[in-house]
């Protein structure tokens, strides 16, 4: 069993389910924040606050991407 369960189809398989729970959970946090200041959706959220939010986001994510939208 230990052999298994270090294979590395299930380690990926492990980090693609958690891939998609984090994805889960930031579209609901996104979703809660939306519905907070009134947008209708999701959709309609992100694309009125993308263009001031996506600066900050990329800086955060590295230097580079920082560099990027500068």
């Amino acid at each position: 069993m230990a052999v298994l369960s270090n294979s590395p189809y299930q380690s990926d398989e492990l980090q693609k389910q958690e891939v998609a729970h984090q994805r889960e959970v930031a579209l609901d946090t996104l979703s809660e924040i939306a519905n907070v200041f009134d947008f209708r959706d999701l959709n309609c959220f992100l694309s009125r606050t993308l263009q001031v939010l996506l600066p900050d986001l990329a800086a955060k994510a590295s230097p580079a991407a920082s560099a990027l939208t500068q």
